[in-house]
Formats: C-alpha cells, structure tokens, sequence
C-alpha cells in the first residue's frame, strides 16, 4: 500500500480566528518538510517561522509527537518507537493566552 500521511499538533487562543487572531504554534510530520515545529514569533495573525529547514528530520511512520508548554515557549519532540524522544526544536510564542 503506497500514499502519504501528515500529523501534527496544533495550540492557538481561537481555532475559529485564522488570519484574525494571534497564530500559535504547531508540530507536524509530512512527507515534503519531515518534522517541523512552526509558530508565530511576533503576536500576528499568520505563521512566520520555522525549524528545521526542510527535511532535516526525514518523515518517517510511524510518528509519536509531544509538543509541551513553559510559560511563552513550546518544545516539540518526536519518536519513531514512543520510548526515545528527540527535540524537533523550541519556539518562543507571544500573545498566548495562560491556559
């Protein structure tokens, strides 16, 4: 069986505000970027960074993603096994609500 998949993680103050309202910040695995943590950096209404570059972290499945919260900065990891762990990379998100 052939075909492609995509996953990912997604934190935003209002899912329904896209455009309108301060982007956040979201993990994901696709074939033509690989892993990537991506967020706004400056408390607008689009997406506006990156890390890695494209395909530094090859898409592999399967994919276990966690992304986790400390005050304005997100940390993305990644698993291919859900034992060990590996940093995508972290990204600080200004505008965010507390909760």
């Amino acid at each position: 069986m052939t075909g492609f998949a995509k996953a990912g993680v997604m934190v935003r103050n209002d899912i329904t505000g896209s455009g309108t309202s301060p982007e956040g910040v979201i993990l994901f695995e696709s074939p033509s970027g690989g892993i990537q943590l991506e967020w706004d950096n400056n408390s607008g209404n689009f997406i506006n960074s990156v890390t890695p570059p494209n395909g530094t972290i090859p898409q592999s499945l399967p994919v276990w993603l966690e992304l986790q919260r400390s005050g304005a900065t997100y940390t993305g990891y990644y698993s291919y096994d859900g034992k060990d762990w590996l940093t995508v990379g972290s990204a600080t998100v200004p505008g965010q609500a507390a909760t």
